[in-house]
């Protein structure tokens, strides 16, 4: 959880939070742990945040998040290819990635909602730094000085992978000494062992 010298009041009248997850018991949960926090103002969608991201969805959001957490699913064999090729929608400007890439899909339709100033911390695989069939995106988002940071995580951090996995910074109004430049942190040694679990 985050401090914040803000009442519970004033959070609810300053913010609105806004999820769409496909998952019903992880949709379920997620509604009910607000209620639990007493948030009051939020959108939640139960929906396929790639194929059903329109006016209903959390696609009426396209350019109107400033901040963005995620993790998305990995390993998809199939996001919704034929969709995307389809679409004519400009969240893939920087590319429409193959089948197999639905973790690069995600990070460009969290692209798409943010501001012009929003920012976004994404953690996914950590092939997504090197996958050939991903290089063309990532290379156009470099381009565009999209990537404030990439930070290296070690394994075991999580109940639902084993594997190492990275934390993708996007930054869409670099302070002016950043632009054009992003910061990497090897994060893979820094952890504290507490279970069968890394805490880093």
């Amino acid at each position: 959880s985050v401090k914040s010298n803000l009442s519970l009041n004033e959070i609810n009248d300053r913010t609105k939070i806004v999820i769409q997850e496909l998952e019903e018991v992880t949709y379920l949960f997620a509604e009910v742990n607000l209620l639990l926090r007493g948030v009051t103002k939020y959108d939640i969608f139960h929906n396929n945040t790639i194929t059903e991201y329109n006016e209903n969805t959390i696609g009426q959001y396209k350019n109107l998040v400033d901040y963005i957490v995620a993790n998305p699913p990995y390993g998809l064999k199939d996001y919704g290819y034929d969709f995307a090729i389809n679409s004519g929608e400009d969240r893939w400007e920087y590319g429409i990635p193959n089948k197999g890439d639905g973790d690069i899909a995600f990070l460009l339709t969290i692209n798409d909602l943010l501001t012009s100033t929003g920012k976004a911390g994404v953690i996914l695989p950590l092939g997504t730094l090197f996958k050939d069939s991903t290089s063309k995106i990532r290379e156009n988002l470099l381009t565009n000085d999209l990537v404030e940071g990439i930070v290296m995580l070690p394994s075991n951090m999580f109940q639902t992978t084993s594997i190492p996995v990275c934390f993708w910074i996007l930054n869409k109004n670099k302070q002016e000494q950043d632009r054009n430049k992003v910061f990497m942190v090897n994060g893979f040694e820094e952890y504290i062992k507490v279970g069968k679990f890394n805490e880093f």
